[in-house]
């Protein structure tokens, strides 16, 4: 009896958090001699139609507002291999020749970009491109954090 009770609590108490289904998870798993191993769910809603790609050192990036204001624009340093979204090829998840890695993770409702001033264009990064950016130019987490800390990430969507 206690069964019955149990199964239909479990069903409708899923039910009321099944929104939180339509995400992604990082895993991160830290081995014993320290190492780590990364990965990630992919239970996001659509199809992402992500397809497995890699981008050379010294390609060149040029972006820009959805007006067609030019923004920040670089040349990679290093090469990388990564998993676009939506056919876009742009760094979803991925992997440089250096050993960093960098997912993106999409937070609806959570995440908030800042509006980037005109005179700013030439250090504003649209966001789709933030891991083309950082998997291209930088080799360790305190680089990534010593370069962004002069550089804004944005929304190029309304």
């Amino acid at each position: 009896m206690k069964g019955l009770t149990t199964y239909p609590f479990i069903f409708v108490f899923s039910l009321l958090f099944s929104n939180l289904l339509n995400a992604c998870t990082n895993i991160q798993i830290k081995a014993l001699d320290q190492s780590l191993i990364v990965g990630r769910t992919l239970e996001f809603g659509p199809d992402l139609q992500s397809r497995i790609m890699n981008s050379p050192p010294h390609k060149q990036f040029k972006t820009s507002r959805e007006d067609g204001t030019p923004t920040m624009s670089w040349t990679a340093q290093y090469g990388y291999l990564f998993a676009d979204f939506f056919l876009t090829g742009q760094a979803l998840d991925g992997m440089n020749e250096k050993g960093l890695s960098f997912g993106y993770l999409y937070l609806p409702g959570y995440t908030k970009y800042p509006t980037v001033e005109a005179n700013y264009n030439n250090k504003a990064i649209p966001y789709t491109f933030l891991g083309d950016w950082i998997l291209g130019n930088f080799s360790s987490i305190d680089e990534v954090r010593a370069g962004h800390a002069n550089n804004l990430c944005f929304c190029n969507t309304n």
